[in-house]
């Protein structure tokens, strides 16, 4: 889910961007070999080239790391145990909310710790398992905290302002949710039904208490599920396809199946604004690849009793996908050998023009990265699994 401040809003703005565009180039666009038509029902519809996209030979984006924040060893502020998330303020700062730790340390645009924030507890200005931070459009920074069922807020010197009753339940290790005008709060939640659990998105004042409720996409994943004498692992088909969603500001909704090439944007009643899609063919699995799955599996659940027919001849064509700061998708592509560390995604105009692709230098593990004035900022991981927080620069020659 996107952080308040971190994207532009499209809608209804981006709408007459985007029909503007199709009366001026209903079939194609200049230098571009794609498709662009207006749906009867009103919405774009925008098919990409399979081959190329819209950067020439040299053109393209280049990402390269300039911070990197952690250590292997040590004790203290360089080392991380396990990060929540993350946040930039507008001196370039770099606020790093740790849950193990339970604290939240500020970090100076050249990686210095300045200082860190609270502690384990439950008291004032204490956290208990959080796991995100989001900016407020008055400029305070808010501390999710699901197991104190609250908001916790703190200006831009660490000082403690107060905190606030989360109405939502759910506890997940990422925050599904966004701030809305005021203190209100939309969140993911669950509603049981027919033996099953619906998501919805649901509106909350600054008391907790909800008011509103939207019923989200819903798609259930496969999974294996092994029952021991004393405890029940459940872990994801391999390869299967999944759900990519991402609820923005706008409160304008993006969805994609990883299975097929094709993005949707529509609103949170369910209308569709915008669809782009590209011919993609998967990759078929391996046999190797079925070995070390399987392996893995077999090593975490402690069971080699599977249906291996469940896992799907071919791989998904994307793993996930988010915004940068001005309104370009990355899409994470599945990689041809899965032990490659550099990223590669491809990248999408506002329009949903395919540009062309782009290579990270190390691996995103923040499904929200935080992009600003064109830096980017996330989590990676080495191969020892140690977290280490980077700002990546992105030199963008075309221009677009």
């Amino acid at each position: 889910m996107r952080r308040f401040t971190s994207r532009s809003v499209l809608f209804p703005a981006g709408l007459i961007l985007l029909c503007t565009a199709c009366e001026a180039a209903p079939s194609s666009a200049v230098g571009w070999g794609g498709t662009i038509d207006t749906l009867p029902n009103g919405s774009i519809m925008v098919v990409n080239p399979v081959s190329s996209g819209l950067w020439g030979e040299g053109e393209g984006w280049t990402v390269t790391e300039e911070l990197r924040i952690g250590s292997l060893d040590g004790e203290g502020a360089e080392v991380f145990g396990e990060i929540a998330d993350l946040e930039v303020d507008a001196l370039d700062r770099i606020w790093v909310l740790e849950r193990q730790a339970r604290e939240l340390r500020l970090y100076g645009p050249e990686g210095e710790h300045i200082r860190t924030v609270g502690r384990e507890g439950s008291g004032p200005g204490e956290f208990n398992a959080p796991n995100g931070l989001v900016w407020s459009e008055d400029g305070t920074l808010w501390v999710v905290d699901p197991r104190n069922a609250r908001f916790s807020f703190f200006d831009t010197t660490g000082a403690y302002l107060g905190s606030q009753p989360r109405g939502s339940r759910s506890f997940g290790l990422a925050w599904d949710g966004l701030l809305l005008p005021g203190r209100d709060v939309m969140e993911t939640d669950f509603v049981f039904e027919d033996d099953r659990n619906f998501p919805v998105w649901v509106s909350y004042d600054s008391t907790g208490t909800a008011y509103d409720s939207i019923r989200a996409p819903a798609f259930e994943v496969e999974t294996f599920v092994f029952r021991g004498d004393r405890f029940t692992a459940i872990m994801p088909v391999p390869f299967a396809p999944g759900l990519s969603l991402q609820l923005l500001p706008n409160r304008t909704v993006w969805r994609g199946m990883t299975d097929s090439y094709r993005f949707v944007q529509t609103t949170l009643a369910g209308d569709t604004i915008l669809i782009f899609e590209q011919a993609r063919r998967p990759q078929p699995v391996t046999s190797e690849d079925r070995k070390r799955v399987l392996r893995d599996l077999s090593e975490r659940m402690g069971s080699t009793d599977f249906d291996v027919s469940r896992i799907p001849d071919d791989k998904p064509l994307f793993e996930y996908f988010f915004f940068d700061e001005l309104d370009h998708m990355w899409v994470r592509v599945v990689p041809e050998d899965p032990a490659e560390d550099a990223h590669l995604f491809d990248v999408f105009d506002p329009l949903g023009r395919y540009l062309g692709q782009v290579r990270t230098p190390t691996r995103i593990s923040l499904r929200d990265p935080v992009f600003r004035e064109g830096k980017l900022y996330t989590v990676t991981t080495d191969d020892l699994e140690v977290q280490y927080v980077v700002r990546l620069r992105i030199e963008r020659e075309t221009g677009r």
